[in-house]
Formats: C-alpha cells, structure tokens, sequence
C-alpha cells in the first residue's frame, strides 16, 4: 500500500502528464502575404517580378506550369480557423495573365501583439 505522500506525488504526476496534452498552441503555415503585397502583382509582371513581392509559392504543380498558388492557414489557440489563398497565372511568355483570391481577406499587416492576423 502507498503512503500517502506517495500516493498524492503519484497522483499530481499523473494530473501533470494527462494536462500537458491539453493546450493549444496557435499554428501558422504557409505564405503569409499582407494586403500591400497581393496589391502590388498586377497583369503583365513577370514570373521574377511576382517572386520578388511575393516570395517562394508554397505550390507550384509541375502539371500545371503557368499556375503558382499561394496559401496561409492559421489555427488559433480557440480552435478558430483562417485561410487565404492567391493563385497567379501565368500566359505562355511568363507574364501574369489573372489572379484569383480565395478565403479570408489579406490583412493591412502583421503585428504579434495585435493577435490575429
């Protein structure tokens, strides 16, 4: 039988271990773009041009060439999802032919104090 010292260190190591699986951490992944950035891509840039502004594509399909997606999913610690997504394309000279939006709207910009981006 466990002395009650014991059995009460047992006890809180467990509690400690069953709760060290239970936080949440806030989680970014992808291209974190601002709204400035998305702004300034605009028909007719060259591929070199858009890389510049806008950095790496997170996905460029080696199937679909003229076509670099860039997308940011962030995961709150409440469990609240945002996602945003630029998709360029890219005509037959390497120009930028449209650019579609999808999801949340870009931010102004990104400050770690103010939260959320």
């Amino acid at each position: 039988m466990l002395k009650p010292a014991r059995a009460l260190a047992a006890l809180s190591l467990a509690w400690a271990i069953a709760l060290a699986g239970c936080t949440n951490m806030e989680v970014e992944q992808g291209n974190y773009l601002s709204q400035k950035q998305a702004a300034q891509v605009e028909e007719g840039m060259e591929r070199q041009a858009v890389r510049r502004v806008l950095g790496k594509p997170l996905l460029q399909d080696p199937f679909h060439p003229d076509r670099w997606d860039y997308m940011f999913t962030r995961k709150s610690e409440e469990g609240e999802t945002t996602r945003r997504r630029l998709t360029v394309f890219f005509d037959d000279k390497g120009r930028v032919a449209r650019l579609v939006t999808g999801g949340a709207p870009f931010p102004e910009g990104y400050s770690p104090e103010s939260g959320a981006p």
